[in-house]
Formats: structure tokens, C-alpha cells, sequence
């Protein structure tokens, strides 16, 4: 798993692609070094501001709240953006894929922002129109110029030769039949053949087998001037075989001569790289979130797996004093079989465990049995626990492997924040308003960052290297399930406490 997620660091971390993960909120959460250059911040800088902060764009902002609570990705071309750290750079242009995340149950709980600097292909694209709206302008008054100087007729014929010939898109002048009249340099070498191979053949033929008939429609509105223009993507075929993307501008004008007659303007541009990059980038984020999904199964399992070893080590320093062991057996043999259910519960890190059935219990026997399940632990990471029961607590009404799975994870949570030893506290009390009971989990380990605290409980947000910020997040969502609230307060260096409030 750790190879995976080096794998994973290093295609983020070595892509031009600028890569963030938002939160619903679009607070950023996570971003590669693309990125964070790109708007000129460092990426700790970033992390927990909100993008609207940093680009106050209704109409963006609009789009981002529409992928979010539509569950669709949406994808934006072109898109306007000013830095505001690199001012210098003055406007530029980006094509951006807006994905949201998705768990099993189909709830959102971020976007991934996938954006690829199209700048200069903007610039290209606002040259191409301005050279079509002279072609445009050139051929409306062509038959004007014809009669009225010739010599003018044949200068902006030159210009149009070097518009034509120089033009970096594939440019084909049509009949009504479709037919080739004339195609340009860059037409060519595009499609693999010289001039006079594909004057005569009609330009629809080079297209893809499986997408000729999709153009016909839009072939006959233009025909009949019911449209003026039309645009699509469209898979075209070169002379070699080789299958390769274009997007096809197709513009109708006025023929010279007689008036039942009329061309078409085929600009062609080659976007088989782009396409390439933007199916990339999607498998990317596919295999970050098999990634990630594969690593909370064995962080699920290990709290339950952890338990069952302690179980075994007491058993096993008890077997050599000739006492009985039965209760560790039966406690391992119960975490086995959780651990078992684990893996069934993880097809959908949302279930709601409101549907599931609680029980009465007795606090602080329940936490008794979770500091016994996690004492071995605790004696090999030389921590002191301290455990402080209030006396009169009412019964509390819990799902009793899902509350467990967040007690475990809390406290061993604890346990690693404590490498060199230290002292968990443990403590239950009542609550008058609202009615309710207490339980406080305070460690004196290395504490977490001020930055970090607000950030805690979101997935994939872990304060430790290996993790992957899924615990904590699970057990929040079971605490809200059971109607009730978890806190965190901590200083950097003395240690941190959890408090969980449930109702009675």
C-alpha cells in the first residue's frame, strides 16, 4: 500500500497538470506542486482556504455548487484567470475537470480540480477566428471586388494564400457536395496525403466509420442555411490507419457566380493529445480512489486485528503462570469475527447505523472491556492509562460494534500519538442540558498543529504518514448517527483530548 500511494505522490507531484482536492465547502484540502506554484503560494499555504477566497467568481462558484449537489462532473474550456500573487502574468486560460466524490452511498464529500494551462492554444483559437471572420469578410465581398478592380481582387487573393497556406489549422474549401476544392499545407500533413490526393474525394469520408452518420444532420441544416456554422469533436482517420481526434468547424458561404451553388470552410484542429491528457488525468483520479479505499480496509481491520494480538499476549503470559484464559480466547474470537464484519461494513463507509438497533448499555463496562482489549498495547508503548468512571450514569443507547470501532480507535489513536510513552486519561460523566453522558479521551502526546484541528475529522485527512484520515472520520459519522457530538482541543508539544457527547 505504501509503494501504491509513493506511486500515486509521484504522478501528482511530477504532472504539469495543476491537481486539488476540495472539501464541500471548497476549502482545499489537498494540492500538488502545480498547482500551488501556478497561483505562486507554497501548498501548506493553500490548505483550508477556500477557493472563492482566492477567486471571488459568482458564475464559477455556480458551476462548483452545481457539481457538488448534482453528483456530475462538469468540464469548463477556456476559462479566464487572474492571479492574485502573480499579477504579472496578466490573463490567462485554462481547461478544467470538476469531479466530485463520491462514497457508496453516493454522497459528495469533495471535488477533485484538474486544470491544464491552454493559454497559448487561446490565443491560437482567438487568431483562427479572427482569420475566419477576414475569410468571412473576404468572400461576402468578393463579387463586389471582382467588379469592381481586379487588381484588388488579385492582392487580397495573395493575402488569402497566406492565410490559407500559412494557417497552422487544417483548412479544406467545399462544394455542395461535399467535395474537396482545395486544402492547405497543415490539411495535409494532418491527414497523411498530398494536395492532389485529396482534391475530388469528399471530406466526410475521413471520418471515423462509427460517427459518419452523426454529422449528416448537421451536414443538411447547413445545406439548406438553416445554419450558418456548426462544431463538433469527430474521430478522423489518416492515410497510415492511425485513428486520431480533431475538432471540425464547419462554415457555409456565399459561392461565386451562380447563386444556387454555395462552399463550405472545413477548419480542422488535431486535440488528440488533449484528450489523451484528459483521460489520463481521469484515470489517475480512479486509481487514487481505489487507492484510498483499498487503505481504510486495513485501517479498519487493524484496530480489531490489534486487539485480538493483545488478547493472544495476555493469554499467552498467563498460560505460563497456569491461570485460566478462557475470557482473552472468548474477547480474540469476538474481535475476529468483528474484524470479519469489518470487511462487509466497508463496502459503504456511509451506512447509516441509525437504521441499525441499539441496545441499553452500561458505559462504563463498555469501556472497560475497550481499555482491556487495548491494554497490550499500551504496556508495549509504555503508556499509563487512568481510567475515571462517573458512578451515575444511565444506561446509553448504542450500536454496539460501530461505538466500539470508534472507542478503539480514539484511544489507540492515543497510544500512537504517544511514542515514547505518556498518560491517557479516560474518563465518563453526566450532562444536565442536554441530558446526555461524557466521555473524555486526554493523552499528553505530541499534539496537533492549530492548522490542522479544523481539518480532522474530513476523509483523507491524517495527521500521521502512514494514515489516511479515514478513522476519525468514520467515527464521527457514527457519533452523528447516534445523535450525538464529538470535540478535539490540543497544543502542540503537551497533548491532546477528545470529547464525545451522546444523548440518553
Amino acid at each position: 500500500m505504501d509503494w501504491e500511494r509513493a506511486v500515486l505522490q509521484t504522478i501528482m507531484e511530477n504532472t504539469a497538470v495543476h491537481l486539488a482536492y476540495l472539501d464541500a465547502n471548497f476549502n482545499y484540502v489537498r494540492v500538488n506542486s502545480a498547482y500551488a506554484q501556478g497561483i505562486g503560494c507554497r501548498a501548506e499555504e493553500l490548505i483550508g482556504r477556500n477557493h472563492f477566497e482566492l477567486f471571488p467568481d459568482s458564475q464559477n462558484r455556480s458551476v462548483f455548487e452545481q457539481v457538488r449537489n448534482s453528483g456530475e462532473p462538469a468540464q469548463l474550456w477556456a476559462i479566464s484567470i487572474d492571479f492574485p500573487e502573480q499579477q504579472e502574468q496578466g490573463t490567462t486560460y485554462w481547461d478544467r475537470l470538476l469531479a466530485p466524490v463520491h462514497d457508496d452511498e453516493g454522497r459528495i464529500h469533495g471535488l477533485v480540480i484538474s486544470s491544464i494551462e491552454v493559454t497559448n492554444q487561446v490565443l491560437l483559437g482567438q487568431e483562427r477566428e479572427r482569420l475566419q471572420e477576414e475569410l468571412w469578410h473576404y468572400t461576402d465581398r468578393l463579387e463586389e471586388m471582382v467588379a469592381q478592380r481586379t487588381a484588388a481582387l488579385q492582392s487580397s487573393e495573395a493575402r488569402f494564400r497566406t492565410l490559407f497556406e500559412e494557417s497552422i489549422f487544417g483548412i479544406a474549401l467545399l462544394d455542395a457536395e461535399g467535395q474537396i476544392l482545395a486544402s492547405n499545407p497543415a490539411l495535409q500533413k494532418m491527414m497523411g496525403y498530398a494536395a492532389e490526393e485529396l482534391e475530388g474525394t469528399v471530406f466526410a469520408g475521413y471520418t471515423h466509420p462509427d460517427e459518419i452518420e452523426a454529422d449528416k444532420d448537421l451536414h443538411q441544416e447547413l445545406i439548406s442555411g438553416r445554419l450558418d456554422y456548426y462544431q463538433v469533436e469527430r474521430r478522423y482517420l489518416r492515410s497510415d490507419g492511425q485513428v486520431r481526434w480533431g475538432e471540425f468547424t464547419m462554415s457555409r458561404v456565399a459561392q461565386i457566380g451562380e447563386a444556387d451553388q454555395w462552399l463550405a470552410i472545413a477548419m480542422v484542429e488535431d486535440i488528440t493529445e488533449k484528450r489523451m491528457n484528459q483521460e489520463a488525468l481521469l484515470h489517475a483520479e480512479r486509481l487514487a480512489i481505489a487507492g484510498r479505499l483499498g487503505a481504510s480496509l486495513a485501517h479498519e481491520i487493524n484496530n480489531p486485528l490489534q486487539s485480538v494480538i493483545g488478547c493472544l499476549g495476555l493469554a499467552e503470559e498467563i498460560l505460563d503462570d497456569g491461570t485460566e484464559v478462557r475470557r482473552y480466547l472468548e474477547i480474540a474470537m469476538e474481535e475476529l469475527e468483528r474484524a470479519a464484519g469489518i470487511v462487509t461494513q466497508l463496502r459503504d463507509l456511509s451506512r447509516d447505523t441509525r437504521t441499525k438497533k441499539k441496545e441499553p448499555t452500561d458505559l462504563n463496562a463498555f469501556l472497560e472491556k475497550t481499555l482491556m482489549l487495548t491494554q497490550k498495547q499500551c504496556q508495549n508503548r509504555g503508556v499509563d492509562v487512568e481510567w475515571r468512571p462517573s458512578t451515575d450514569l444511565p444506561p446509553v443507547p448504542l450500536v454496539l460494534d460501530r461505538m466500539q470501532q470508534v472507542c478503539l480507535n480514539l484511544v489507540l489513536n492515543a497510544v500512537e500519538a504517544m511514542p515514547r510513552g505518556g498518560h491517557l486519561r479516560v474518563s465518563t460523566s453526566v450532562t444536565g442540558q442536554p441530558q446526555g453522558v461524557r466521555i473524555r479521551f486526554a493523552d499528553t502526546g505530541v499534539g496537533i498543529a492549530p492548522d490542522t484541528l479544523p481539518q480532522i475529522f474530513e476523509p483523507f485527512h491524517s495527521t500521521r504518514r502512514e494514515g489516511l484520515g479515514l478513522g476519525l472520520y468514520i467515527s464521527k459519522k457514527v457519533i452523528d448517527d447516534h445523535g450525538g457530538q464529538i470535540e478535539v482541543e490540543s497544543q502542540v508539544g503537551e497533548g491532546t483530548t477528545f470529547t464525545v457527547w451522546l444523548p440518553v
